[in-house]
């Protein structure tokens, strides 16, 4: 959280907001909502897409990644 409120990482921080909740195992995930300066709002889909990615495991190369079928 310092380096997203510091600006260093995605750009200067306006307004934050996080909560950090705890699973039934305990294992704690969190919540984050984030106001960016106007100049440094991603305003469309290819700003989007630089900042967020997911990849998925590919079973033939990965297959201790993937559940079973």
């Amino acid at each position: 959280m310092d380096d997203l409120r510091n600006g260093e990482v995605l750009g200067k921080v306006v307004a934050y907001l996080f909560l950090i909740e705890f699973q039934k195992r305990g294992l704690p995930h969190a919540h984050i909502l984030i106001h960016f300066a106007p100049e440094d709002k991603p305003c469309t889909p290819a700003d989007i897409d630089s900042i967020i990615s997911a990849q998925l495991p590919d079973p033939e190369s990965q297959p201790r990644l993937c559940p079973p079928p």
